[in-house]
């Protein structure tokens, strides 16, 4: 994840975005972590770094969208926006900031 990408789920959080489990967007204003990225473009979220599973918890698929593998910095936010449950800015926190990524 870039800093840039950190930076818009904090202010996501500081907005009073309405957060959402299991979808990008309701088109009422709510957003899941990764719908909040949907206006950043790959390069500015730096999403597509891979990864193995989840450092928290050890898992390699979702549970909420069954089966779907952890392969990247984007599977893991979404796990943890709808596995864990984590808001806009634990998932800001926890996500990690590529220095790669970061000069995007």
């Amino acid at each position: 994840m870039t800093r840039a990408a950190r930076e818009a789920l904090i202010q996501a959080a500081l907005d009073g975005v309405p957060q959402l489990i299991g979808r990008l967007f309701d088109g009422r204003g709510g957003y899941c972590a990764l719908g909040v990225l949907e206006k950043l473009s790959d390069e500015q979220t730096g999403l597509s770094t891979p990864v193995n599973a989840c450092p928290i918890c050890g898992a390699t698929e979702e549970t909420y969208h069954n089966g779907y593998e952890i392969r990247n910095e984007g599977a893991l936010l979404v796990h943890y926006n709808n596995d864990h449950l984590f808001d806009f800015l634990t998932c800001a926190n926890k996500m990690p900031v590529s220095e790669e990524a970061a000069d995007a």
